[in-house]
Formats: C-alpha cells, sequence, structure tokens
C-alpha cells in the first residue's frame, strides 16, 4: 500500500503524541493473503459439473507495519517501552491511516509480534504484526435516527457496498412512544418487520452483529414479533414506518482493501 504522510491512529491515541510515523505496510508472508477464500461445491457421481454453494472466507487480513521517529533519529530503550505499551495491547483497537484514500478506512485489529529494525547496533524502527477481525476493514460508524409523525414516515436509504448483492442488518433501537404495533417495511424489497404489542417507553434492541434481541418489557419477545430482520439491499431502499416510535440505527460498512 502506498503511504502518504505516515500519520496514523491506533486505539483513539495518534502517532503525533508518541513522534513517530509509518514508514512501510506490507504482508507477513511472501503472497500477500488479501481475501483468502475457499469455494464450496459439490457433486454427485451422476453429475458432471460441480454445484456452486458459496465463497467462504477462511482467514482474517494480516499485514505487517513498522514505524519510526517522526524527527528521524534513532529509537531509545525508552521510546522502544513507550510504543510497545501503545501499540501491543490486549484487544483489538481501531487502526486508521491518515490520507486521503483510506480517509474513511478502520482496521479493527491487534496488533502484536513486535520486533526490532536494526540500523548497525541502533535500532532504526520497530514492525508489528497487524492481524484484523476479517479480510478487510470497515468504514466509521454510522448513526442515523427516525421518528413517526401521526404514526407514519416514509424516507429513503440509499446504500452501496463493496460487495455485489450485500445485504445490511443495522443495529437498531427501537423506543415506543406509546402502546400499540410497529411495522418497520422496506418497500423496495418487499420486507416487513412487525413487533405487536408494545409498550409507551419501551426500548428494543435488535444487535444482529451479536445475536442479542431484547426488551426493556417483562414480555417474550419471539411471541411478538414476525421473525423477520430489518434488513437492508444495494440501491436504494424506500423505507416505510407505521406506528408511534423512534428508530435509532447504526452500523459500519465492509470495505475491500488490505493493508
Amino acid at each position: 500500500m502506498t503511504i502518504g504522510n505516515g500519520r496514523f491512529i491506533y486505539a483513539n491515541e495518534s502517532s503525533d503524541k508518541y513522534g513517530v510515523i509509518l514508514c512501510s505496510i506490507g504482508s507477513i508472508n511472501t503472497e500477500s493473503n488479501e481475501e483468502s477464500s475457499t469455494v464450496i461445491t459439490s457433486k454427485t457421481a451422476l453429475q458432471k459439473k460441480t454445484d456452486f454453494h458459496a465463497l467462504q472466507y477462511n482467514e482474517p487480513l494480516r499485514f505487517t507495519i513498522t514505524v519510526v521517529k517522526q524527527d528521524g533519529n534513532l529509537m531509545d530503550s525508552y521510546d522502544e517501552r513507550k510504543i510497545k505499551k501503545w501499540l501491543c495491547k490486549s484487544e483489538q483497537n481501531w487502526l486508521q491511516i491518515d490520507q486521503e484514500d483510506l480517509h474513511n478506512v478502520w482496521y479493527n485489529c491487534i496488533l502484536n509480534n513486535p520486533r526490532k529494525d536494526n540500523i548497525a547496533k541502533k535500532t532504526g524502527g520497530i514492525t508489528f504484526n497487524v492481524e484484523c477481525d476479517w479480510g478487510g476493514a470497515w468504514t466509521s460508524r454510522y448513526q442515523k435516527s427516525y421518528k413517526t409523525v401521526n404514526n407514519y414516515l416514509q424516507f429513503s436509504f440509499p446504500f452501496s457496498s463493496d460487495f455485489e448483492r450485500d445485504i445490511l442488518a443495522p443495529f437498531m433501537k427501537i423506543t415506543s412512544l406509546s402502546d400499540g404495533d410497529i411495522t418497520i417495511r422496506n418497500m423496495t424489497s418487499n420486507q416487513s418487520f412487525i413487533l405487536k404489542n408494545c409498550k409507551a417507553n419501551e426500548i428494543i434492541i435488535f444487535d444482529n452483529d451479536n445475536h442479542i434481541f431484547e426488551t426493556s418489557e417483562l414480555r417474550v419477545l419471539l411471541d411478538d414479533w414476525n421473525k423477520q430482520f430489518f434488513e437492508l439491499v444495494e440501491g436504494n431502499n424506500i423505507i416505510e414506518l407505521h406506528g408511534n416510535f423512534q428508530m435509532d440505527l447504526e452500523y459500519r460498512l465492509p470495505i475491500r482493501v488490505g493493508g
């Protein structure tokens, strides 16, 4: 990947704070494993050709980064300890590289295996392995809020993806403003998400990524839900809201860009 000014953010802290920049981004292996995948097929003895079923992504995106001091000086042991404490966390954090073509590209990743890049017997920089949570990056987090007026609202929701025929199922929080039923219909895909018997001030969460579906009321949500998810298809979705409620959405989109 081409590097611009080398500035970056990791775990909500800027490289400026530590006086370093990126000087190299590369592959851990000789050949990059970006979008490593397997084609799933099957074939019976009587078939002349195989049946295609799916494309399965096998490995997360992995690459290396090398950091050096911003002023061009060599690193001492104090620099090394400070930089390792910042970058070698015990959990995944967001990495964002400050350059124009990556302004909305975020890697959810963990950095490990630091090793010094020596010039003679002095440290010129430190290289880290980067392992992401899937085979690419993410956009920044989008947040949108919609509220019905007189129990109705229609709006358009354009959605563009790096994947063909992608479907977006955002994190959804519904706040019921009165007793009654709630219907969220995607006119484009002709699908409806329906909740019956909602109570005033009830808060309902649909977190599809973590498979969490819950309500603030003491009731069995499955009994009053039509078992359809609120989903958005690529293109311009026309959405209709029926009922007295507010809907808050949060989501990130996958980006097919490597390290």
